[in-house]
């Protein structure tokens, strides 16, 4: 990548060498006992310099395949380092398929096709629901503090929806947001009702009516304000994907 300038000719040599550099690497750390650390570096410096030949020699496959390596990577970190919980292995799986998407997807612009095909978009929501599957499903199981990690994620998602112009992952990002603060809420009163008894359920009951007949009163003014609010979101994404 620093000699991007220089002649074309040294394009394969460069991209041989690194290739059997790295091979020999992962080779060598194959050779040590499973349990050592020797295999993760060799791992990782392949993803590296994978993806520098795909933009080197302008192959996506290979591009594509650096994000796989750095994922192996990470996955055999952990294993070595004997870290559990399942949302270490399923982010660094979500991240793989979102770099993987932003790839394929400059691949598709710079040919002028289409960016938002059916496999495209798929493959995004696959790598986003194993971003925050893990958080939500540990909310229930483990700590509701779990859901705040979704939260989060939800944010960044957002973020690189604004700073990419897609309104799709803005929707997204806003559908996490929202899911996961529901979940704060949700799994503390679920665990609280069998605790409260027959009078604990009639109260939950009586709340959840008033604020159905508060919501009815309110909902007029609430479509007036949300067809607002879209008006004006139509306007300021005008030109969005």
């Amino acid at each position: 990548l620093l000699v991007r300038g220089r002649e074309p000719a040294w394009d394969r040599p460069l991209v041989d060498l690194g290739a059997g550099a790295a091979t020999l690497a992962v080779l060598l750390g194959l050779s040590r006992h499973p349990g050592e650390w020797a295999l993760v570096p060799a791992v990782a410096a392949a993803a590296v310099q994978v993806a520098a030949a795909g933009v080197i020699l302008r192959r996506l496959a290979l591009q594509v395949l650096g994000p796989l390596l750095a994922c192996v990577a990470w996955v055999l970190l952990m294993g070595v380092a004997g870290v559990r919980g399942p949302r270490w292995y399923t982010a660094a799986v979500g991240l793989a398929l979102l770099a993987v998407v932003s790839l394929w997807r400059r691949d598709r612009r710079r040919q002028n096709a289409a960016v938002a095909t059916l496999e495209i978009v798929a493959l995004e929501l696959l790598g986003i629901a194993f971003l925050v599957g893990a958080p939500v499903a540990q909310a229930f199981t483990e700590s509701v503090g779990s859901a705040f990690i979704a939260t989060g994620i939800g944010i960044g998602l957002g973020v690189w929806g604004v700073g990419t112009r897609v309104r799709r992952r803005v929707t997204t990002a806003a559908v996490v947001i929202l899911s996961s603060l529901a979940v704060v809420v949700a799994v503390p009163l679920v665990t609280l009702l069998p605790a409260w008894g027959g009078a604990g359920m009639w109260i939950a009951v009586a709340v959840i009516g008033l604020v159905a007949v508060v919501g009815a009163t309110m909902l007029e003014r609430a479509q007036d304000a949300v067809t607002g609010t879209r008006a004006r979101l139509a306007e300021w994404t005008a030109g969005w994907e």
